[in-house]
């Protein structure tokens, strides 16, 4: 991988986590629906790279450290560390910056200063290559898992079956 200068882009999403969101007792949020937001970061950041979504290839050294619970505004950051001729490699964290405190009445909340670090790892993303781009017509398929009633979706890119004197098929969109 290349001192390329698409190393070091950031990406960096905000949200509230909703009471929808808490799955286990006392409003505890589980880390799937982290990772999740690590993954909308990480499209951001390969559109913003190459004019694709791309893939989510492997996350590594993933690290809960701090509980995410409903109520909490989190911060979601991807951080590009190398780039390869189809692969990004991006270091993520997600940290909370202000926190429900029901002590105070049902809807106080307090900044953390310095943010709570809930959540870290590193991921590696894989962009079709610029050839395959022009020599292909590209489709969308949207893979769907379901996680302990949750839906989470990702998109796979599918090549068309090509037109030969044997076969007249195709995918269809």
């Amino acid at each position: 991988m290349s001192d390329d200068p698409r190393t070091g882009l950031t990406v960096t999403h905000r949200r509230y986590v909703t009471h929808g969101e808490a799955h286990y007792g006392g409003g505890l949020v589980d880390g799937a629906y982290v990772l999740g937001l690590f993954g909308d970061v990480a499209t951001e950041a390969c559109v913003r790279m190459d004019g694709d979504e791309g893939l989510f290839a492997s996350y590594s050294d993933v690290q809960f450290r701090a509980p995410v619970m409903a109520g909490d505004m989190i911060e979601i950051s991807c951080v590009v560390t190398s780039v390869g001729r189809r692969s990004r490699r991006l270091s993520f964290e997600a940290r909370v910056t202000c926190r429900a405190d029901p002590s105070r009445g049902p809807s106080a909340a307090r900044v953390l200063d310095p943010p709570l670090v809930a959540v870290t790892a590193t991921g590696t993303v894989v962009v079709p290559a610029p050839a395959e781009l022009t020599r292909h017509s590209w489709r969308m398929m949207i893979a769907v898992a379901d996680y302990g009633g949750r839906r989470y979706s990702c998109p796979v890119h599918v090549v068309p079956a090509t037109h030969t004197r044997h076969s007249r098929t195709s995918l269809s969109a």
